[in-house]
């Protein structure tokens, strides 16, 4: 189902999670309802945030002179920090795009941009997984350097060697999360069969598993990794040390990027701004994270600190991240992935010569 305006916001969630060990930790966040095969009218439906819908649901004309598009962010994360505060601050604005967003499932946002019911993908493993299966869709734009996840260990764990015979918290033992702790712990001489890991279904559970001690360590995003760490918790290491992990990057149709290529440019260059914006304007960004992504101001501050060296890129993922990736979409596939297939650099490629960004 598709979820409009900001969500649950995360000085609720902290309250949620805390509030998690007194009920039942196993049970708390487990995963969300499932969601239909393909999204009925999903743009129309809902009220994404930064708009409202007219009667109806019908959704109200854009401003005049101004190109309305509306972008699926599966989350209110801050890996989608980019599109938020390009939202929330106008810089898509500045380059004639009325920029809304609605939280969307990633498997319905996928169906939804093929269809055309809505204009940017902003899960881009899926839409490369998407695209490499067939579907008319290509990754044109990285919204940051990284993913972000850390390591983070109970006081157990004092060096490396203490993981063997361990339990470790990942959200899937398929999932990124478990590729990201066998890295770092192969890295640092430890086998992942010495490791017991243990699937929690999400990052909330593996917050509330390590805090009620049915984990010694856990792979967390944020805001979870810094509540852990304020309940005495020690992060260990970081995922961009370890792994080639591609960041968050915006995918569209493949007929958007050829008929409406200036559109597309100008989704490009707001969110070129709203990066630089992150990167040199502290109290704007914390007004985003605060007001839109619902974070307490202490929180905020921090995570800005942590993040912001993440939104210092020129929109375009790093060859060791394509290979990665790649290889990942080949080994789930069983055939090779070309990155044509996937790939279409070419308006970020025109937008960076125009500006001189590389």
């Amino acid at each position: 189902m598709v979820s409009s305006r900001r969500g649950i916001g995360c000085s609720r969630v902290r309250q949620a999670l805390l509030g998690c060990l007194m009920v039942a930790v196993v049970g708390c966040g487990g995963g969300s309802a499932a969601a239909p095969a393909k999204p009925a009218a999903a743009p129309a439906a809902a009220a994404p945030a930064g708009g409202s819908a007219g009667a109806a649901g019908a959704p109200a004309a854009a401003p005049a002179g101004l190109t309305r598009v509306l972008a699926t962010p599966p989350a209110l994360s801050l890996n989608q920090l980019t599109l938020f505060v390009g939202a929330d601050h106008g810089t898509f604005r500045q380059f004639g795009i009325d920029m809304e967003w609605t939280i969307m499932r990633s498997s319905s946002a996928v169906a939804a941009t093929a269809a055309g019911e809505a204009d940017y993908l902003y899960s881009g493993d899926s839409g490369v997984f998407a695209a490499a299966q067939g579907m008319p869709l290509k990754l044109f734009l990285c919204n940051a350097k990284n993913q972000i996840h850390r390591l983070v260990v109970a006081p157990t764990i004092r060096d490396w060697a203490d993981f063997r015979g361990k339990r470790v918290g990942t959200t899937d033992i398929a999932s990124t999360t478990t590729l990201i702790a066998e890295a770092m712990l192969e890295k640092h001489g430890v086998d992942k069969r010495e490791v017991n890991y243990f699937p929690t279904g999400s990052t909330e559970n593996n917050l509330t598993s390590l805090l009620a001690g049915q984990v010694d360590g856990a792979v967390l995003s944020p805001p979870a990794y810094i509540l852990a760490e304020q309940q005495g918790f020690r992060i260990l290491a970081k995922s961009e040390d370890y792994v080639p992990l591609p960041p968050n990057c915006a995918v569209a149709h493949e007929n958007k990027l050829r008929q409406k290529a200036e559109e597309v440019k100008n989704v490009i260059r707001g969110s070129l701004a709203a990066m630089d914006l992150i990167v040199r304007d502290r109290e704007k960004t914390l007004q985003t994270m605060i007001n839109v992504l619902a974070i307490e101001p202490e929180l905020a501050d921090r995570l800005y600190d942590d993040v912001r060296s993440q939104f210092v890129t020129n929109g375009k993922m790093t060859e060791a991240q394509i290979s990665w990736q790649l290889a990942e979409a080949t080994e789930r596939l069983g055939s090779d992935v070309p990155a044509a297939k996937v790939y279409d650099w070419s308006l970020l490629e025109q937008v960076q010569a125009e500006s001189g960004r590389r």
